[in-house]
């Protein structure tokens, strides 16, 4: 047990005991007036424990985690969720053979940057991953950074353009051109994204560079760690406390 929560428990002990001992008194307006001082001394005692009890729980969970003390414990290539949206059905097809060993789910497009939220790598055609609103694919990536600062982006395209606008002006973490060599890129770009998520303690470095707004880094960090712990990672990672 950290040294942190035997302090909280122990203080949420004493405090509880306290409040025991002060309920056991048959008559707290008799005991105010025959032992006012020392009513008010427990009382404020017990304020006292209380806050540092609470002091001490929510700073726990602020820095209860450490993030270079996590470690995969899967080397599978399903240990992270994946969805790749692509209009073109030749594609997905394609797709579906060439990744068939992953976690994936492939969708001919999405209309809201949440579809996407709960995956840990989101691979995007950046001409056409979006239908029924209209929105283009640079919107959503722009809407779901905004949201997930620290979702994993790889967007494909056949344009060389794109490429160069998604790698230098939207900060994806991988821009790959659908030519020449692309399964074998795709594949390496899917690789890499695994090697890093692998470390979130040098993921998280190479996600704040993309946060606009430094002051909302600690927020976005607290919800990563929360994403490390969640009962979808429960089995991919351990906490080496």
């Amino acid at each position: 047990m950290r040294e942190i929560d035997k302090k909280f428990m122990s203080s949420t002990i004493v405090s509880l005991l306290l409040s025991f001992i002060l309920s056991k008194i048959n008559s707290i307006e008799i005991f105010f007036k025959e032992h006012y001082s020392w009513g008010v001394f427990f009382l404020f005692c017990s304020l006292l424990i209380m806050i540092a009890a609470l002091y001490l729980y929510f700073t726990a969970r602020q820095t209860k985690y450490d993030l270079k003390k996590f470690s995969t414990r899967s080397t599978s290539p399903k240990r992270y969720s994946i969805v790749l949206v692509d209009d073109d059905g030749n594609f997905r097809q394609r797709y579906k053979k060439l990744l068939k060993n992953y976690n994936i789910v492939i969708l001919n497009g999405v209309d809201d940057p949440l579809i996407l939220y709960g995956f840990d790598i989101i691979i995007l055609d950046i001409i056409n991953a979006s239908s029924l609103l209209g929105h283009d694919a640079c919107t959503i990536i722009e809407d779901l950074l905004r949201l997930k600062p620290y979702a994993y982006i790889i967007a494909i395209s056949e344009s060389t353009d794109m490429v160069y606008k998604c790698k230098n002006e939207l900060k994806v973490d991988c821009a790959i051109c659908k030519k020449n060599y692309f399964d074998a890129n795709l594949k390496e770009g899917i690789k890499e994204a695994f090697k890093l998520l692998d470390n979130p303690s040098q993921y998280w470095e190479h996600t704040e560079k993309k946060i606009k707004d430094p002051d909302l880094s600690e927020a976005y960090k607290l919800d990563y760690v929360n994403s490390l712990v969640s009962i979808n990672n429960s089995n991919n990672f351990r906490y080496n406390s």
